[in-house]
């Protein structure tokens, strides 16, 4: 089954990890903007849209702040019921 993964981190750390899974893609670009959006509302950080639909990059836009990264993923359930994670665009590494 096809879905989509919004993928929300901060630079560099592992910690604060966020992953919410959409059917839609539509939906997940939807909320990935939203998320962003608010982020820039409630927090006053700068919100910047990165190459490819789906993709923010926030920060306070102070020297040292590595800023976070929101992201839609496209994804498909492998057959042995695990999940591939393709990158936005459907398209599968080779190999």
């Amino acid at each position: 089954m096809r879905h989509y993964h919004v993928i929300e981190n901060a630079v560099g750390e592992h910690e604060g990890y966020r992953d919410e899974m959409f059917r839609s893609r539509r939906r997940a670009l939807t909320a990935a903007k939203t998320r962003a959006e608010w982020l820039s509302a409630v927090a006053g950080l700068r919100v910047e849209s990165l190459v490819g639909m789906g993709r923010y990059f926030i920060t306070t836009g102070r020297p040292g702040d590595a800023g976070r990264l929101i992201s839609v993923e496209d994804c498909d359930e492998a057959d042995d019921g695990g999940h591939v994670r393709l990158p936005v665009g459907g398209q599968k590494p080779p190999g």
